[in-house]
């Protein structure tokens, strides 16, 4: 996006905002803050988060291995911050005893000295570290410290990000709950980030739920939302894990979904569609990567099935990981290759630019649709994935000219184990095959990874299907249960 498309989407304000905010940052980078205190000597606590074990009565426990600079000037590219944040958010207070939830915040406030150091960088994490104090404290226990941070999120909001996404519904959702009426803010998000249907335009389930929960911990629920998660919701209750996954919790209470749906659903607007007929599901979508420019916390994943057979899990999304570390496997789980799709000669379907940003992704389209069957095309490739009497069909074409490699990967859950590969057929955990009619394709088992959690990661068997050869090319799948 250039300079003036930026300049359209924000508006004179945002933008002259977003450049004294620069100036701002960089005239206050070389500050440096007061001598700390000692930190409280009697916290003794050990916590488990993000797969990370954290020990309170480690030195510089809230701060890690970050330099104690002004905040908003730390770059987040060292190593990865979230498990770190996740610390910092304060979620586990209210599962402690009052007092020792009360002397961790203490030693929180005096260890952190407003705005310095890496939890005084993102406006995002001093509001939920903000909604968390409060559902555990109330508004009147640590007045001032609520204040400070109110006071940050308030200097620092999101508005004049491009785009504006689940960032400021966090901030404005803190500054709802301090001030006891819904930010205006958050009342524009939910103009602005939403489909008609109500599906957070971020394509991603977890960022949707993390938002739904959002509003209303704000006091501004919103119904089509939280319907959409019951909507969507998988065989045994759990939804998909579609797009970036970071393990985020809105709040320290849990969000209450509305019972799962029974029947097929479709979300035409946001490009999801669900087909379910007892415990066979699928989960598929098509439309757009996510929130255009950047398409932040999209995947590679249109018309990537996420099926179930007689309620267990076959095919699965290879999920997140972590956003930074090791930005190959970074840009490895956000691609085509980690999904359930067709590459032709491994291309992607867009162009990844860092740990987020997309540029120039495909668009699906939705052909046809009824409650056992599903048609789209992406590009060259069109798809279609019926439910028959327990069992799925899936059918590719691709068009096109000349000699070509054309690849199909299907990941399989971790529980799943091939147990015979050949004649076109996959068997797989003593009960379920895969059926391949390609002629001239190659069938074998190929590797890839599957992450259930941010920061973990296994290995999972994927069923690979090579064809080189002259485009165009055609290749049908059935998935079934063979035994029992």
């Amino acid at each position: 996006m250039n300079a003036f498309k930026k300049f359209c989407y924000l508006g004179p304000w945002q933008t002259a905002r977003k450049y004294l905010l620069k100036v701002e940052c960089a005239a206050n980078a070389g500050q440096r803050p007061p001598v700390l205190p000692a930190q409280d000597p009697s916290l003794d606590l050990k916590l488990k988060l993000l797969g990370h074990e954290f020990d309170l009565s480690a030195p510089h426990r809230w701060h890690g291995s970050w330099p104690l600079i002004y905040g908003p000037a730390l770059a987040l590219d060292r190593e990865d911050v979230k498990p770190l944040w996740e610390l910092n958010r304060h979620q586990f207070l209210p599962s402690l005893d009052k007092e020792l939830a009360r002397r961790i915040v203490r030693d929180w406030i005096a260890q952190n000295p407003y705005p310095f150091g890496i939890n005084w960088n993102s406006p995002l994490e001093a509001a939920l570290r903000m909604i968390a104090w409060i559902e555990t404290f109330g508004r009147e226990e640590f007045a001032e410290a609520l204040a400070q941070h109110a006071q940050f999120i308030r200097h620092h909001l999101s508005s004049d990000w491009v785009p504006r996404n689940n960032h400021l519904i966090g901030e404005a959702a803190a500054l709802s709950l301090y001030e006891g009426r819904p930010h205006r803010w958050l009342r524009q998000a939910a103009r602005e980030q939403f489909f008609a249907s109500g599906v957070h335009r971020e394509q991603s389930v977890a960022y949707h739920r993390f938002v739904t929960h959002l509003f209303s911990v704000a006091g501004l629920s919103q119904p089509k939302s939280l319907a959409y998660l019951g909507a969507i919701c998988q065989p045994d209750g759990t939804l998909p894990d579609i797009g970036d996954n970071d393990d985020a919790f809105a709040s320290t209470r849990s969000l209450e979904l509305p019972a799962a749906s029974t029947g097929s659903v479709a979300f035409p607007d946001a490009g999801h569609y669900v087909i379910r007929h007892g415990g066979d599901y699928c989960f598929v979508r098509c439309g757009g990567f996510g929130l255009p420019p950047t398409y932040s916390h999209g995947h590679a994943d249109l018309m990537s099935p996420v099926l179930w057979l007689q309620g267990q899990p076959v095919f699965v999304d290879a999920g997140t990981f972590t956003y930074n570390g090791d930005a190959g496997l970074r840009r490895i789980f956000r691609s085509a290759f980690a999904h359930n799709v067709v590459m032709v000669d491994d291309v992607d379907f867009g162009e990844q630019a860092g740990t987020f940003v997309w540029h120039n992704p495909l668009r699906g389209i939705c052909e046809a649709w009824s409650e056992r069957e599903f048609v789209g095309s992406v590009g060259t490739w069109r798809r279609r994935i019926a439910c028959d009497n327990g069992r799925f069909l899936i059918s590719d074409s691709i068009a096109g000219s000349g000699r070509h490699q054309v690849r199909w990967r299907f990941h399989l859950h971790p529980q799943l184990k091939v147990s015979r590969c050949n004649d076109g057929v996959i068997e797989f955990g003593d009960r379920f095959a895969l059926r391949v009619k390609s002629e001239g394709a190659n069938v074998r088992i190929g590797r890839g990874w599957y992450s259930a959690t941010y920061g973990a990661r296994v290995p999972v068997e994927v069923c690979e299907i090579l064809f080189d050869g002259a485009l165009p090319a055609a290749a049908e799948f059935v998935v079934e249960v063979v035994r029992g």
